[in-house]
Parts: C-alpha cells; sequence; structure tokens
C-alpha cells in the first residue's frame, strides 16, 4: 500500500442545499475557495483532520461507507454529524497525533503499523518527519544510595557492579553506588 502526500481530510457543507462533501487538501482555505466557485455558493468548513499518513484512503473509506446518501459530483446527502463520526472513527487510527502518543506510552511501531495497514517503516518515517515529535525522556527512578557499612573504608569486587558514568554504578538492585579507585583498589565512597 502506497503512501500519498500527507493531507487532511475536510468535511464542509453547502447550507443552502444541505448536503456536504469529503475531501482531502493541504491547503483548505484554497480548497473551499474553488468549492465556491464551483457551486456559486458560501461553503462551510464542518470538520478538518491533521494532516494524516493515509489521506486518500481516508477519503475513499468515508465515502464509501457513506455512498448510499451520494447525491451529485462527490456531495452526500447526509447529516454533517453522521460524516464527522464516521471521519473521526476512521481516521484516529492515522492521525500522526495518535500514532505519536502510542509510540510515546510504549506500543510498538509493528503493532501500530498492522493497525494502520502500512509498513513499519512508513509510521517510523512519518514519526521522524512529524515537528510535533518529541520524544518524552527516560525517566529515571531516584534509587537510593548505597553508603559503606563501615566507616573504615573496605574494597569492593568492582565486578559485582554495573558502571553508568563517572564514578557511578548500580548494584544487581539497581541501587546507585559511588565507587572511587584508590591506591589499586575500589573503594565505595
Amino acid at each position: 500500500m502506497k503512501l500519498n502526500k500527507v493531507k487532511s481530510v475536510y468535511i464542509v457543507l453547502n447550507p443552502e442545499i444541505n448536503i456536504v462533501k469529503v475531501g482531502t487538501t493541504s491547503n483548505i482555505k484554497e480548497q473551499i475557495n474553488k468549492l465556491q466557485n464551483s457551486s456559486g455558493t458560501d461553503i462551510k468548513l464542518i470538520h478538518i483532520t491533521q494532516p494524516l499518513t493515509n489521506s486518500i484512503e481516508i477519503e475513499n473509506k468515508v465515502n464509501a461507507e457513506l455512498s448510499e446518501y451520494r447525491t451529485f459530483g462527490g456531495w452526500l446527502n447526509v447529516s454533517s454529524d453522521i460524516a464527522v463520526n464516521v471521519l473521526q472513527s476512521l481516521s484516529d487510527v492515522y492521525d500522526i497525533d495518535s500514532i505519536i502518543k502510542k509510540v510515546s506510552s510504549g506500543e510498538k511501531i509493528n503493532n501500530i503499523a498492522k493497525q494502520c495497514e502500512v509498513s513499519r517503516r512508513t509510521i517510523s518515517k512519518r514519526i521522524k518527519g512529524s515537528r510535533t515529535y518529541h520524544p518524552e525522556p527516560k525517566k529515571i527512578e531516584p534509587t537510593k544510595r548505597i553508603e559503606p557499612e563501615n566507616k573504615e573504608q573496605t574494597s569492593v569486587d568492582i565486578t559485582k557492579y554495573k558502571r553508568f558514568g563517572k564514578g557511578r554504578y548500580t548494584d544487581k538492585d539497581g541501587n546507585v553506588v559511588l565507587i572511587e579507585y584508590k591506591e589499586g583498589k575500589f573503594y565505595i565512597v
């Protein structure tokens, strides 16, 4: 499945005859002007999505779902509320913000790609290309510091600790330990 240029899906209303149109655009103002010029009436924007990874497919699915209401020229004789509900139910899966939320909450990209019916690479590219994706820094839980058991320094077996910074180590329980190297031995500070 090939993705097209990222666009938004919109729903507009012709209030004179109460019909709606579903389409895709990267410039809604220009699109409304075109529709107003071709219909000779004011057109009202009812709903527009965020840019979607697969806007053309969403538009086609919405139009297929509402095909029984088709009148002429792609216009639908259906309430705008019904059209918006159909669009929202289909676009939630593809909305870049919802994809980013899923990734940020730890959901695997493979699972998201299956839900969106696109490749893992497509999702990765879309996330990297997004200006709104700012990965949350991993939160490091505060850990207790291990103090030497006695005031006299005794050497420790450094192999029982994992280094994560200059002089900073963690033990098997994840506790932070400050260790120094003096006179050929390692000591807890």
